[in-house]
């Protein structure tokens, strides 16, 4: 399962834990059904768009020689990674919210091995602010690289309140 059909799932379930736990009316099913996603993404694939993105994106990275990395060198994926959590208060996490939470309980299983960094950020919902997550490749992290790199990521997050709350940073055309 890749990251976005992580997100979708682990979306759908807290919809359907909190219509349960409520009592609350909830679709049985996804929005479309596998043979329409199969389909459109057939479509997808046979269609001008498809040639054209295509070609937009060779084009874009025939001269990306690199990837973006905290480290300097590529060793293969592994399947023991640290983690570092980091926690975003809840005045700060309202700044970044574009969308209702769903009271639920989120038990992290595994997304999979780490190649370099993983980094995950979940709603906890307003009371609770938002959890932040950095899994890290052993073999390129240390445990105190990537707590730093945590400490470094939620101070930005937290920048941002202030950020918005200043109000425009250049004026409207």
């Amino acid at each position: 399962m890749d990251g976005f059909t992580h997100a979708l799932f682990a979306s759908r379930v807290a919809a359907v834990y909190t219509a349960l736990t409520t009592g609350a009316r909830h679709q049985s099913h996804f929005p479309a059904d596998l043979r329409r996603v199969v389909e459109a993404d057939t479509d997808y694939q046979r269609s001008d768009a498809f040639r054209d993105d295509g070609d937009f994106w060779r084009a874009k990275l025939a001269e990306q020689t690199d990837f973006a990395s905290l480290t300097t060198w590529r060793p293969p994926p592994s399947a023991e990674s640290f983690r570092e959590n980091g926690r975003l208060e809840p005045e700060d996490a309202a700044v970044l919210r574009d969308y209702a939470g769903a009271p639920a309980t989120v038990h992290n299983l595994n997304s999979g091995p780490v190649e370099d960094l993983a980094v995950n950020v979940y709603n906890r919902g307003p009371a609770e602010g938002m959890h932040i997550a950095f899994d890290g490749n052993i073999a390129l992290y240390t445990r105190e690289e990537l707590a730093r790199h945590v400490c470094d990521f939620v101070a930005l997050l937290r920048s941002l309140r202030d950020l918005a709350e200043s109000g425009p940073v250049a004026p409207s055309p």
